[in-house]
């Protein structure tokens, strides 16, 4: 996967060298992962949006809308893997539900974007925030 800073994320597959694929959202995409079964593609952008791509063939699977602000980052829960969370300009984390896109919680209250996220093994969350001036 790759992206060069625009609003498309090209796709390879490493085995079939006829599987290429392009998706894309109206922005710029600032950040993607990939589920921990390989099933799934999550990309984020600055249009506001989440997109839950399949990673085989590249079909849409949902659009995660919640945001006011650029998405930053998003990282997929490793203890429940129907859960993602995304961070962004607008100082949320909102966690989701991958299959239904029904947002399940907003972590407000941060005082500056939040940069990065990662879901460690035991279900916890950490992020990474600009600074308040941001």
């Amino acid at each position: 996967m790759s992206t060069n800073g625009d609003n498309t994320l090209k796709i390879w597959s490493l085995t079939r060298e006829d599987e290429k694929y392009t998706v894309s959202h109206s922005d710029e995409i600032t950040c993607f992962t990939i589920t921990a079964d390989s099933l799934y593609i999550i990309t984020g952008s600055r249009d506001m949006s989440l997109k839950v791509w399949q990673a085989t063939g590249g079909k849409l699977a949902q659009v995660l809308v919640g945001h006011t602000d650029a998405v930053n980052c998003v990282a997929v829960s490793v203890t429940n893997k129907t859960q993602v969370i995304s961070g962004s300009k607008d100082t949320n984390l909102i966690i989701w539900d991958l299959h239904t896109g029904e947002e399940l919680h907003t972590l407000a209250g941060h005082l500056a974007p939040v940069l990065g996220v990662r879901v460690s093994a035991d279900g916890i969350y950490e992020y990474l925030r600009g600074s308040a001036q941001t």
